[in-house]
């Protein structure tokens, strides 16, 4: 059986007591991480700065096995970070903190058009925390959707903002119940990167947006440090 060493590329006692999951192109925001000590697994890679692990994964459907093998550690809180497309309302740069995310990770269910889905839920009291602390930095509630296809998320968009969704993403409800089941704590901080059919992501963003969507970005980082800092 695959060790935990050969999947995240160090031992489990390197893992420090917060873990960010977040996109490779994202390890730049966090300005005390030192690139060149980063360690490779098979699947997971980690880089280790003062206060957390930040772990990214080549494929984003194995972020459940991810968090699941965190079970091996110390680990207390987790924190997924990273983009989102917004449903028209949402403008690009735009950062949320999510009170849960509808459970649409099932492509084949999603393709026959059936529109129930389960909540999954990140943990509430760190959840809480960071709203409170959040008001500084105009971070928002909302409310998500964890979907498998790009191109099932546009076809459904007016469905799912008749829900009350406002953002989807590729991996929020499997943290989240990931998390649950290994005991720990989970939540997720996220930008909007894209506006589903109105800015999505395979058309150029103007100056303007690109613009915003660095800032935020940007925001939303600090404001993950400072919290993880108090």
């Amino acid at each position: 059986m695959i060790g935990f060493e050969d999947l995240f590329g160090l031992p489990p006692a390197k893992i420090k007591r917060r873990v960010v999951i977040l996109p490779s192109a994202d390890l730049s925001l966090f300005t005390d991480l030192k690139p060149k000590s980063i360690s490779r697994g098979k699947f997971f890679s980690i880089a280790n700065s003062r206060t957390a692990s930040f772990l990214s994964t080549r494929f984003n459907f194995l972020v459940g096995d991810g968090v699941l093998g965190l079970k091996e550690t110390l680990v207390e809180a987790i924190y997924l970070f990273g983009p989102c497309g917004g449903l028209p309302g949402c403008s690009v740069g735009e950062k949320v903190v999510l009170l849960e995310a509808l459970n649409f990770e099932s492509f084949s269910q999603m393709v026959k058009g059936e529109r129930v889905a389960e909540p999954s839920r990140p943990d509430r009291t760190l959840t809480d925390q960071l709203l409170r602390f959040g008001r500084d930095y105009s971070i928002q509630p909302a409310k998500g959707a964890t979907v498998s296809s790009l191109v099932l998320e546009e076809l459904h968009a007016k469905e799912l903002r008749r829900q009350g969704v406002t953002c989807l993403d590729m991996e929020a409800s499997i943290v989240f119940s990931a998390a649950t089941a290994i005991g720990r704590q989970a939540a997720a901080l996220l930008y909007v990167a894209d506006v589903i059919n109105e800015k999505p992501f395979y058309k150029p963003l103007s100056a303007g947006d690109k613009a915003r969507l660095q800032q935020g970005r940007k925001m939303l980082a600090q404001f993950l440090m400072d919290s993880m800092a108090r």
